[in-house]
C-alpha cells in the first residue's frame, strides 16, 4: 500500500527497484493552512466529501524518486 508516510507494510515480501526520477507536483509545507484557521476555516478545508479543498493546499513541483515494488 502506497501511503502519505511513504510505505505501510512489510518491506521484506517485496523485490525492490529504483525506477529514476520524476517531477511531480506535491502537497508541501501546508502546515500554515491547518494551523491558521483564518486562512482556511474548517468547512472550506473539508469542503468535498473524501478530501481536502485543493485551494487551502499548497503544491510545489519537486523531483522524487520512483520506486517499484514486485511480490
Amino acid at each position: 500500500m502506497d501511503d502519505g508516510e511513504v510505505f505501510l507494510g512489510p518491506i521484506d515480501r517485496y523485490n525492490w527497484k529504483l525506477v529514476g526520477k520524476k517531477e511531480k507536483l506535491l502537497e508541501y509545507n501546508n502546515y500554515r493552512a491547518y494551523k491558521d484557521l483564518k486562512l482556511c476555516p474548517p468547512q472550506i478545508l473539508m469542503a468535498t466529501k473524501h478530501f481536502p479543498n485543493p485551494s487551502c493546499s499548497r503544491w510545489e513541483l519537486h523531483r522524487v524518486w520512483v520506486v517499484e515494488g514486485t511480490i
